[in-house]
């Protein structure tokens, strides 16, 4: 063609006088004069072969968009004049990477050794990154020579590389990739020229590589459709609007016994129930006007059988205009299921009515009750309200509510909440297509038995905490109260000092009481066992109460006359009682009453079902009421708490309550609070009933302080308690030998067969008082030991009681207490 020639002349011309450029002495050895242009013959041929493969790649390259074809011919036909060897790189899609696509090489080598060589794991980051460094930078790359740096070089050698170019590929938005070129001959080398056609040819292969992606994208997207379409499990038809079939899949074809190719042309009115064709005008009306409609109707097989369908139907615009798509379900089970449902009513309402809790069968969407068993029936839950209305008698879904994710996930679904003071644990599950199972347990027991636990377990932790406390305040005062009395021994009445040490001794005793009403919270306090009359204690306490309170405060009583005997220690329980009439009148600043009751009860295994704590058995059961403000919800659970306390400064320590719980837990009892802010409080205190004769306790004459003369060895860890002992015990005529430990008491006791009694600290360092009480019966089974400690008696206090010791003194004693527990142990 005229253009192809004129290309062709221009391109002879202008190679010729580049040639004459470089050696223009070569045109003279002739001898003529060189006016315009001479062109070598070899230059000739080699200019018009470049001209004719610019052409035909040209055609090739757009002669097909298969992509892999159109790389290994870019790369055929670019090896087959540029070099030895034709590479392309591509950009790997959504990374900022190349990689190798395409590898043609005309020498006589293996291609796949090659790969394997660009792609070995020793030189692929290098090459890779030289190459994206190059489609980076966007400019042509010619090397003439081995490169210098040193990890190149070593590539270039392995594949004996002499000459290499490179150019990128490049379309108008962004570089796709690199073309490379490589000689490795001198026949062959890569020069200008060569640089000049390869940018030729990534201009052309640039757009042929763009087409066959973009080709290769949509023919992807396209198949995926069509799969989509073709494989879909549910019939879906393509209308037009008119009703006629314009496309359909193969479900459709399964479904109604149909070909495909006999589905087409036919009109949707054809494979519905008969009867049906009149109304497709009026259905295809309503698709038009919103667009996109559900129902359920019933489609025709070939054989004639018809079957239940839902039908979703919408308009879809296309640039030939509109049509309609239909997908089809075969509702048949669904259909079967709910009928299954209908035939079950009757047994299935027989079998929920026998069920203690709330059972309902809701309608999805409507959230409409369709049954509901008798438990339901007793809170006001029957069919045909709204479970939203029969639960809270609101107008409007409940928000919280789990039926939605129970109908999206299809799996059960799990809510907690409390209606008219009752804790549902409630549950959702779908069942088919339209039917929600919803039921829901009364968990109100449950719940209060989790809160008594809790209260239980919060109450031991604090008590555990009070209990350290006192002990370490009860050696602190020991030093307090026992050089105070040191001190006081030394002086007379009109010394300066004496009515100061006084106050100090009082103090610390008064310190002492409180750190015991701790050890009574924490359930570890020293009580005096008898058998106690609950009417006597109370007849005691009204003494008290009744010359001290208020004339508006009325107390009353009704007790049983027979009342049955319990164990414990009168006092303590005279102070529980005391505490809470104190706490009565506290509650009734205008005036009320107070109501004392006791009465005989038995705890049955009903009642310890809701009380995890509470042992079943016979108890006296000592009720105190009043009419005052009540307690508020909040605060009823921390009542208990020692120093708690809701009056004003200085009217109260906080412990009274506190107090009476580690009392009654300790006498194996339990106390209940009952109150409503504004209805005043009730406690209820449960003692158990005395199965045993409690066995008497002789009373010691406290009206003198014994003395003595034997040898006493005093074990304590704290050097304060040994030297205020040793005083007490020296001036009460008795020798004494100290031991820091458990372990030195044992050497001294083995090495001293005179010593007579150990006064033993219960907790210490390196040996504790019940294994040094072991170790001392080893020595001598007949040992007498007085144990000593800063807690009352509590669990380990009752073990080592239960290894043989008799007595038991507590810290911090004074001389007389100290001379009266030393002389009862050593003549037992």
């Amino acid at each position: 063609s005229w253009p192809l020639l004129v290309l062709s002349l221009v391109l002879i011309l202008t190679l010729g006088w580049n040639l004459y450029k470089a050696n223009p002495a070569s045109c003279a050895d002739t001898g003529e004069t060189v006016v315009a242009i001479a062109v070598d013959n070899t230059d000739k041929a080699r200019a018009l072969r470049e001209i004719n493969f610019l052409t035909k790649a040209s055609e090739l390259f757009n002669s097909s968009l298969d992509i892999d074809e159109v790389l290994n011919s870019i790369a055929k036909m670019t090896a087959g004049i540029i070099g030895d060897r034709c590479g392309i790189f591509l950009e790997v899609e959504g990374k900022d990477t190349l990689w190798p696509v395409a590898l043609y090489s005309r020498l006589n080598e293996s291609v796949e050794e090659i790969w394997n060589f660009i792609l070995n794991p020793r030189y692929r980051r290098i090459y890779l990154k030289f190459v994206e460094d190059i489609a980076r930078s966007g400019e042509p790359v010619l090397i003439s020579d081995i490169p210098p740096e040193e990890e190149i070089r070593e590539f270039f050698k392995g594949l004996s590389i002499r000459t290499y170019l490179a150019v990128p590929i490049k379309s108008k938005e962004k570089t796709l990739g690199v073309l490379v070129c490589a000689s490795c001959r001198d026949t062959s080398r890569l020069g200008r020229r060569e640089l000049e056609i390869a940018k030729q040819i990534t201009d052309r292969a640039a757009l042929a590589i763009e087409n066959a992606q973009l080709f290769k994208n949509i023919e992807v997207l396209s198949k995926k459709k069509q799969a989509l379409f073709e494989f879909a499990s549910d019939p879906i038809f393509i209308l037009d609007m008119e009703g006629k079939i314009i496309e359909t899949n193969r479900a459709s074809s399964e479904s109604l016994g149909y070909t495909i190719k006999e589905l087409i042309g036919k009109n949707i009115a054809e494979i519905k129930a008969p009867g049906y064709g009149e109304r497709v005008p009026a259905v295809i009306n309503r698709i038009k006007e919103k667009k996109q409609i559900t129902f359920e109707h019933e489609h025709q097989r070939k054989s004639g059988s018809l079957f239940p369908v839902e039908i979703s139907s919408r308009l879809i615009e296309l640039p030939e205009g509109p049509v309609i798509q239909s997908i089809t379900r075969d509702i048949t089970d669904r259909r079967k299921v709910e009928e299954e449902l209908r035939a079950s009513l009757e047994f299935n309402k027989l079998f929920m009515d026998s069920l203690p809790f709330v059972a309902l069968i809701l309608r999805k969407n409507t959230k409409k009750i369709l049954i509901a068993n008798k438990t339901a029936g007793n809170i006001d839950i029957v069919p045909g309200k709204q479970c939203y209305s029969a639960w809270f008698k609101r107008e409007t879904p409940c928000p919280w509510c789990r039926e939605t994710a129970a109908c999206e996930t299809g799996k059960l679904q799990r809510l907690e909440f409390e209606d008219r003071n009752v804790v549902w644990e409630s549950y959702w599950l779908p069942v088919g297509e339209d039917i929600l199972l919803h039921y829901a347990f009364d968990i109100t027991e449950r719940r209060n038995l989790e809160k008594q636990l809790h209260q239980a377990q919060k109450m031991e932790a604090i008590g555990q905490l009070a209990g350290g406390i006192a002990h370490d305040f009860n050696n602190i005062l020991s030093g307090i109260t026992g050089y105070t009395t040191i001190m006081k021994m030394k002086m007379n009445d009109d010394h300066p000092f004496s009515q100061g040490l006084t106050v100090i001794e009082k103090s610390a005793w008064r310190a002492a009481e409180l750190t015991k009403q701790l050890l009574g919270f924490a359930r570890g306090g020293k009580y005096e066992i008898k058998q106690v009359n609950l009417n006597q204690v109370i007849n005691n306490v009204l003494k008290i109460v009744g010359e001290t309170f208020d004339k508006s405060i009325v107390i009353k009583t009704r007790l049983h006359e027979d009342i049955c005997a319990v164990e414990g220690d009168p006092g303590q329980l005279e102070h529980v009682l005391l505490n809470l009439c104190l706490n009565a009148r506290d509650a009734m600043p205008t005036g009320g009453t107070i109501l004392i009751e006791t009465k005989n009860i038995a705890i049955t295994e009903a009642y310890i079902n809701t009380h995890w704590e509470v042992k079943a058995g016979d108890y006296v059961l000592l009720t105190i009421s009043d009419t005052g403000m009540g307690i508020p919800a909040e605060i009823l659970g921390k009542i208990f708490e020692p120093f708690f306390t809701t009056k004003e400064i200085g009217r109260g320590t906080g412990m009274g309550l506190a107090m009476a719980y580690g009392i009654i837990k300790n006498h194996q009892g339990y106390i209940r609070v009952y109150s409503e802010l504004g209805k005043g409080a009730c406690f209820k205190i449960y003692l158990p009933v005395l199965k045993k004769p409690v066995p008497k306790r002789i009373e010691a004459k406290e009206d003198l302080i014994p003395k003595g003369s034997e040898t006493i060895l005093l074990v304590d860890d704290e050097e304060h308690i040994r030297e205020i002992g040793k005083a007490f015990l020296e001036e009460l005529g008795y020798k004494v030998i100290l031991a820091n430990d458990g372990k030195e008491a044992c050497t001294i006791f083995a090495e001293n067969p005179d010593i007579g009694l150990v006064l033993l600290d219960m907790n210490m360092p390196v040996m504790g008082g019940r294994e040094t009480y072991l170790k001392l019966k080893e020595l001598n089974s007949v040992v007498k030991v007085l144990l000593s400690s800063g807690y009352s008696i509590n669990e380990p206090v009752r073990e080592i009681l239960g290894d043989g010791i008799r007595c038991f003194i507590e810290k911090p004693f004074s001389m007389k207490q100290l001379a009266l527990s030393v002389r009862q142990t050593m003549d037992s």
